[in-house]
């Protein structure tokens, strides 16, 4: 096995890199979905309820099942791979969005608005670090 890998050490390395760079492009992707959609939803409670319930489901689905549905629907690649790893990175990220953005004391975004602060203000200033 050593010779194997001292054989072929520039193919596993780009090839580890590859891996490596679409993980971490996937994941900042389903951040910023899941970030705008638990945003957008976090005010809204049968939204909310809807979310939890379909991100506490959607890790039960079998990953190997997932990819058999998208293969034929975006062929063999990187953008089946691309879409089955943001699928499952927004469903933890969002969960925890939502949560987050609820349990802000309502007494500090009162605070901020008096504080003179537009709603994107509060949002981007007070909401989105303290969730």
């Amino acid at each position: 096995m050593g010779e194997f890998i001292l054989d072929r050490w520039q193919d596993i390395t780009f090839r580890a890199y590859q891996h490596t760079s679409l993980v971490l492009q996937s994941v900042l992707l389903a951040l910023v979905i899941a970030l705008i959609i638990g945003v957008l939803i976090s005010s809204r409670h049968r939204a909310t309820a809807l979310a939890n319930s379909l991100t506490s489901i959607g890790p039960t689905l079998p990953s190997l099942a997932l990819l058999g549905l998208a293969v034929p629907l975006f062929g063999i690649g990187t953008i089946p791979s691309v879409v089955l790893v943001v699928f499952y990175a927004v469903l933890p990220i969002l969960r925890n969005a939502i949560i987050g953005l609820q349990k802000i004391d309502p007494g500090i975004i009162e605070f901020a608005r008096g504080q003179g602060l537009s709603p994107a203000a509060v949002l981007l200033k007070v909401r989105l670090p303290l969730s």
